[in-house]
């Protein structure tokens, strides 16, 4: 691994998911399946002792030094790292759903802790590749705990803290990102669970768009594109309680709201300018919204 061998990486990833998987499936903390869990623990070196004595009463120390060592990778994954950390998230994200769909609530946060370590590295190390990337995946782990509001919220709070941290580092590219992410986090979710993505709307994703529009004029652009967008897509899909919800916060004024939806008709194709991990553009209509938006405009 010291020598950048990337299919030795992914394969290490693939086994270490598989081992995973199958613990979290082997029976939960306490039951009479998981008597294993009370055998002498394995811990990641360095470990603070109180860490290993929360894990060891909780039993959870198999999944907790399984990802230890799945962090460990990416310290070693050198310039293959953007390929490595999709994989990675992708299963991490995998499992995470496991966990929560068992009820293994500390197995579960253990692995929204594991991505914000992931987070916070591609921040300090102001990579934004590796930060877009992250926070496509982090997308989908804010729905995969869509069954669990508590979670759900603290997931979407956290993303948009480390969005917050890498704008006073002057990385504007990573608050960028997460303000379109999260409107398409609101949209997903409607098709989830429309009561989920209302109450992501109301708490998280409203007031970080709130925040853009009261910045630069970059920032209030990119809120302005990232409301049209989950409005107009929001009523194109039926997600009427969502779609009134966003108009009645910030598009209520008509003028305003016709003069940005040329901005967005203006530049709305649907690939992206370069291509990159994401290949479309973040604020791209379909179709029937933009034929809403349009007929709208032309009122």
């Amino acid at each position: 691994m010291t020598r950048g061998d990337r299919h030795l990486v992914l394969l290490a990833i693939q086994s270490l998911h598989s081992f995973l998987t199958g613990i979290i499936a082997s029976g939960s903390p306490g039951s009479a399946q998981a008597g294993w869990r009370l055998a002498p623990p394995w811990f990641a070196p360095g470990l603070a002792q109180e860490g290993r004595a929360y894990l060891q009463r909780e039993q959870v120390w198999p999944e907790a030094y399984l990802l230890a060592q799945m962090l460990k990778l990416m310290e070693v994954a050198g310039n293959h790292q953007h390929e490595i950390l999709a994989e990675l998230a992708g299963r991490l994200v995998e499992t995470a759903r496991q966990a929560d769909g068992l009820g293994l609530d500390t197995v579960a946060e253990l692995h929204l802790m594991t991505f914000n370590t992931l987070m916070r590295e591609a921040i300090e190390e102001r990579d934004l590749r590796r930060f877009q990337n992250l926070s496509y995946y982090y997308r989908l782990l804010i729905e995969a705990f869509h069954q669990q509001p508590e979670r759900m919220h603290e997931a979407a709070q956290r993303i948009i803290h480390y969005a917050r941290m890498a704008r006073k580092l002057e990385l504007d590219f990573a608050l960028e990102t997460v303000n379109y992410d999260m409107g398409e986090t609101v949209l997903s979710l409607a098709r989830l669970n429309p009561e989920r993505a209302l109450e992501v709307f109301q708490v998280c994703a409203g007031p970080l768009w709130q925040d853009s529009l009261e910045g630069d004029l970059h920032m209030k652009k990119v809120a302005w594109r990232v409301l049209i967008r989950v409005h107009w897509e929001a009523k194109a899909q039926g997600f009427e309680i969502l779609a009134e919800a966003v108009f009645w916060r910030f598009l209520s004024d008509e003028t305003i709201h016709k003069e940005r939806i040329e901005g967005v008709l203006d530049e709305n194709r649907e690939l992206h300018y370069e291509f990159n991990d994401r290949l479309l553009r973040f604020a791209h209509l379909s179709p029937e919204a933009e034929e809403l938006a349009r007929a709208f405009a032309e009122e």
